[in-house]
Parts: C-alpha cells; sequence; structure tokens
C-alpha cells in the first residue's frame, strides 16, 4: 500500500482548497502519522510528500464543474496530478468500500454526501486528519470522530 497521506493533507491544507477536508482512505502508520501532525512546519513537509507521490486519486459523486476548478487549482498550484473519478454517490461508496476490502487501496480522497461518508467511518475505511483550517468551518461541518469534513451544505424548505 502506497504511503498516500502527503497529497491529500496537502490538498486539505492548501488554499485553494481551504474548506475542503474531505475524507482520507486508511494507509500505513506512517502516513496516520503525518495527518496528525501539528508542527509549524506541517504545510512544507505535506508539499514535499505530495510531490514525491505525483498523483492524487479522487473519488467524488460532485459535479464535474464544481470539482474540475477546484482539481485545475490545485494541480497549477502544486504540480500534482489529480485523477478523478466520479460517479453516485452509491456507487463512490461502494467501489471505495470494495477496494479496502480487497486491500487495494488506490483512493487518496473520497467526496461525496455525508450519509456514505458515516458508512466510510463505520466500515473503518478512513482515517482521521487534523488541519489548521478546521477552525475556520461552521461546527456542524465537523464530525466528532475528525475522519471526514462536511463539503455541502443542503437546506430544504417547505414551501
Amino acid at each position: 500500500m502506497r504511503n498516500r497521506l502527503g497529497l491529500m493533507s496537502l490538498l486539505t491544507a492548501s488554499a485553494v482548497f481551504p474548506a475542503v477536508a474531505l475524507a482520507q482512505v486508511k494507509p500505513n502508520a506512517t502516513a496516520a502519522d503525518a495527518g496528525l501532525y501539528a508542527a509549524p512546519d506541517r504545510l512544507q513537509k505535506l508539499i514535499e510528500g505530495a510531490k514525491k507521490e505525483g498523483e492524487l486519486t479522487l473519488y467524488t459523486s460532485a459535479q464535474s464543474d464544481d470539482m474540475g476548478a477546484l482539481v485545475g487549482a490545485y494541480e497549477k498550484k502544486y504540480g500534482v496530478k489529480v485523477s478523478v473519478w466520479r460517479a453516485s454517490s452509491e456507487k463512490v461508496l461502494q467501489r471505495a468500500v470494495a477496494e479496502a476490502r480487497a486491500n487495494r487501496n488506490t483512493v487518496d480522497i473520497v467526496e461525496t454526501n455525508g450519509p456514505e461518508m458515516e458508512s466510510l467511518h463505520r466500515e473503518k475505511v478512513l482515517q482521521q486528519v487534523k488541519s489548521p483550517h478546521h477552525a475556520d468551518l461552521i461546527a456542524p461541518a465537523m464530525r466528532p470522530h475528525g475522519e471526514w469534513v462536511g463539503t455541502r451544505l443542503n437546506v430544504f424548505v417547505q414551501a
């Protein structure tokens, strides 16, 4: 299994994605330590790790236009290629769980709806990541376990 935390954490810590602290598939122990790393040189270490790994794999159910703008800005800023697989939230969940059960962890980041993200938490597929940008988010975006952060706000009203 490749150590891919550098890419994921860099994505969540960058100025391009300040509020998008998505979810990361569990990597090896070294990467888990990096996810909780909070020293002042955190960003520099994450940039170095991302460039060393060279590519980020993202599974998402977000609209292509929205994700394309974020991915383009990330690639331009950090020089790291992003491979995007887009499908329904249910398919994203199924693929991430199937790969984790098969010990084939090719995905770095999962970005999809809350219920599916919580299912990934229950399946023990995700790892906790701490980012200084979490303090800038609204409280409901943060989950107590710290394994994923909401990236969408859906408002429903009766009329």
